[in-house]
């Protein structure tokens, strides 16, 4: 029986007076493959919605949960049940959730919506299930003199590590061989089939075990698992003329040094953060939602668009709390979900302004006052007691804490420069304690003046222009 015809039987008038009475007719290998290739290639039709969230956590990794409103298929072929178990006891249904990545699972648990944990079938039954529904799929496309040669190839794609399982992959939907021996009409394969081949090489179909009396009822499915995520950088913007493209050169040469770093604690530059959705395609809608962090700010959350549909891909811009955003897929796209996150005024920053700021006045007092360093000489112990006061104010705001790497890393020039600011004072409290020429003592001073006063203006220059902004908006 083709897809076609299952899909038919799927949705067919008998298939739904199948699905009201009890499931515990037992199904052969190739029907429960036939069935699951059915319900997998239907996905969007009982799986009405899905909500991502992600929770960024202390370390490197965030935390991805998700919630599944579904229909799970109540067909008969679809039944699992053991074979030690007795054929009265309520059985258990087949249901494909999701498609996962390849690789290390951590800190998976999966929960129906009473807060009971749901099973999923183990590694061997996966082989087995997926290789019988690929040669399903295969169809008239697999040679049958090379039915046992075949079987190993799917193996290798389903259970194979990426890197291997891709090569198999693109040998059998390209040239249907393996290991040099053709066992695939690679012409008569369907555009599905090889698509699953290419697919299944890189990930896998995630196979929950529901109570089957709880097959045909519209439910909630909830899993969740460790995930990394990636820093996607900044948008470049090009310019054209030859100022604009020396321009451009210097930014990318500084783009992922010290300097980008500073201006993203500035807060003059977003932080642009990709999170890889998880298989939008399955469901008729897939929602995305962000919490962000503490001492962060969201300004804009964006939907990967090259698949979706215009008019249920949303972007969202939200201060803080939680950022949502919606789209429809009708195939998985090739990029995640871009998430910028900007470093506000209030908080860190702010305290990394002030600590400039003082630090800036309390020098160029001591410089433009008349006489104000002779009596700091004159006075070298009260003077350096005044000036060591602000390192230890200073090294208190400095103080980190348990976070997430994100926010660590978008906060630590702010650090830097608080414990500068620090180590600046103490220098010039030792100039003054250990009567330090005049002709060094002055440099360092108006050195840290300028440049304390230049970082604090900076760090507040997005509020700055914002406040100048609307001064002459006002006064236009």
């Amino acid at each position: 029986m083709g897809l076609r015809g299952a899909l038919d039987r799927l949705f067919s008038p008998a298939a739904e007076a199948m699905r009201e009475a009890p499931v515990t007719t037992p199904s052969t290998p190739s029907d429960t493959a036939a069935a699951l290739a059915a319900v997998l290639f239907s996905q969007q039709q009982w799986q009405l919605r899905k909500v991502e969230r992600r929770h960024l956590r202390e370390g490197s990794y965030s935390v991805a949960s998700v919630s599944i409103d579904c229909v799970p298929q109540a067909l008969p072929e679809l039944r699992y049940q053991l074979a030690h178990e007795a054929a009265d006891r309520g059985g258990q249904v087949l249901v494909p959730i999701t498609m996962m990545r390849k690789g290390a699972l951590r800190g998976f648990d999966m929960r129906d919506d009473s807060g009971c944990a749901v099973p999923v079938i183990g590694r061997s039954e996966y082989r087995e299930l997926m290789v019988a529904l690929l040669m399903h799929e295969l169809g008239d496309a697999a040679l049958a003199e090379r039915t046992e040669l075949l079987a190993d190839a799917l193996a290798a794609v389903v259970d194979g590590d990426v890197e291997a399982a891709s090569h198999t992959a693109v040998d059998l939907v390209v040239e249907g061989t393996y290991l040099e021996t053709r066992c695939v009409d690679a012409s008569e394969l369907s555009t599905y089939a090889a698509q699953l081949i290419l697919r299944l090489a890189d990930s896998y179909v995630l196979i929950a075990l529901l109570p089957e009396e709880r097959a045909g009822r519209r439910q909630v499915v909830k899993y969740e698992h460790h995930s990394h995520d990636q820093y996607a950088g900044l948008p470049l913007k090009r310019r054209r003329s030859t100022l604009g493209r020396l321009q451009s050169f210097l930014y990318e040469r500084l783009s992922g040094g010290p300097v980008l770093r500073f201006r993203l604690a500035a807060g003059l530059e977003p932080a642009t953060y990709e999170f890889e959705l998880s298989h939008p395609a399955g469901s008729a809608s897939h929602h995305f939602e962000v919490l962000i962090p503490d001492k962060l700010i969201c300004t804009r959350l964006t939907m990967p668009g090259t698949s979706g549909r215009p008019d249920r891909n949303t972007t969202d811009i939200t201060p803080d709390g939680v950022a949502h955003a919606v789209a429809t897929y009708t195939e998985d796209p090739d990029d995640g979900a871009m998430v910028e996150f900007r470093v506000p005024l209030k908080g860190l920053r702010m305290n990394a302004a002030l600590v400039c700021g003082v630090t800036s006045i309390m020098l160029l007092l001591g410089l433009l006052l008349p006489g104000a360093q002779q009596a700091l000489l004159d006075a070298s112990d009260g003077a350096a007691a005044l000036l060591l006061a602000v390192p230890a104010v200073a090294f208190a705001f400095a103080v980190g804490e348990r976070e997430p790497d994100m926010v660590a890393l978008l906060l630590q020039p702010l650090r830097v420069v608080i414990v500068g600011c620090a180590l600046l004072l103490l220098a010039c409290a030792g100039s003054i304690v250990g009567v330090l020429h005049d002709w060094a003592r002055y440099p360092l001073w108006w050195l840290g003046a300028i440049m304390t006063a230049l970082t604090c203006a900076t760090l507040l220059w997005t509020t700055i222009r914002v406040v100048v902004g609307r001064v002459r908006h006002h006064g236009g």
